[in-house]
């Protein structure tokens, strides 16, 4: 049964993430306050993956678990180009790269996606958006929900009069699009993600290559890029039937930050590094010096 091999893969996993060190060099606090209020403690007690099953066992799993898993949409479109695995320098594959070619699958048919710049928001946010859309099935009832949880996307800089235009504006251009759902479907989107990310880990995950999911975000280590990429691809040719598939690997800090510790192997720092990171790398360094 599948809910066996992923509770051995994930067993596995677990315990290499526990062995390195998965962080945002530039962020100041011991935690991040979501938008309804919880609190995510950026501790390596809070680092553990498990699948979770949304109705019964026979339904695709969700990973979580993880600080990382449980931030907010808003905060990852922050942070996304600033996590850093090991202070190394670290890529990462954005999984929403590949959303249209998900949406042709799920409803067989070529979906013209929206990657024109003529209105207000990034792919990513009009990605999240027809997300948020597909579950509301109502214009209506999505724009007031939307309102009420602007914090969680990252609009709060907007009035709600602002917003609501914004939002309007985009559905109107993409017509086409938002046309496409149909009151029956289900947009498992994160489940896919979960079920490529597992898929990649059975062949890529070793002591040296740890890899994280950040919600549809995938991050790794530079110098095991080409690997990362090769497995991606043939995962998601076999998924959608088709080689036709351009992966695009987006560096995270360039350059690593100048932090003091016993493994420190850059000289310069583009990246401000807080008080809170140097600490818990020294930790870490010191763990792997002393095997404590």
């Amino acid at each position: 049964m599948k809910t066996h091999e992923y509770r051995e893969i994930l067993r596995t996993y677990n315990k290499i993430i526990q062995k390195n060190f998965f962080d945002i060099p530039k962020y100041e606090k011991y935690f991040f306050k979501c938008s309804d209020g919880k609190i995510l403690d950026l501790s390596i007690y809070s680092s553990v993956l498990n699948c979770f099953y949304p109705k019964n066992l026979y339904n695709e799993p969700l990973l979580g678990g993880c600080w990382w898993n449980r931030m907010d949409e808003g905060l990852i479109l922050k942070y996304k180009e600033n996590f850093i695995i090991n202070n190394n320098r670290t890529s990462f594959i954005d999984i929403l790269d590949f959303f249209p070619l998900f949406l042709n699958k799920l409803f067989d048919s070529n979906v013209d996606f929206f990657k024109s710049s003529f209105d207000d928001f990034s792919y990513n946010e009009k990605c999240y958006i027809f997300l948020k859309y597909a579950k509301s099935k109502n214009k209506e009832m999505f724009t007031r929900i939307f309102l009420r949880e602007k914090l969680r996307y990252g609009f709060s800089n907007y009035s709600n009069k602002e917003l609501k235009i914004m939002i309007n504006n985009f559905i109107n251009l993409n017509n086409n699009i938002f046309g496409i759902l149909k009151k029956e479907t289900s947009i498992k989107w994160l489940e896919f993600c979960s079920r490529i990310f597992l898929n990649l880990i059975k062949v890529s995950l070793n002591r040296d290559n740890p890899i994280y999911l950040v919600r549809d975000k995938i991050y790794f280590t530079f110098i095991h890029q080409r690997t990362i990429k090769h497995n991606l691809y043939k995962i998601l040719e076999k998924e959608f039937e088709t080689s036709e598939i351009s992966i695009v690997i987006n560096d995270c800090t360039k350059k690593i930050p100048n932090v003091k510790t016993f493994f420190s192997k850059f000289l310069n720092s583009e990246k401000e590094v807080s008080e809170r990171y140097s600490q818990k790398l020294k930790k870490f360094e010191r763990k792997e010096i002393y095997g404590s």
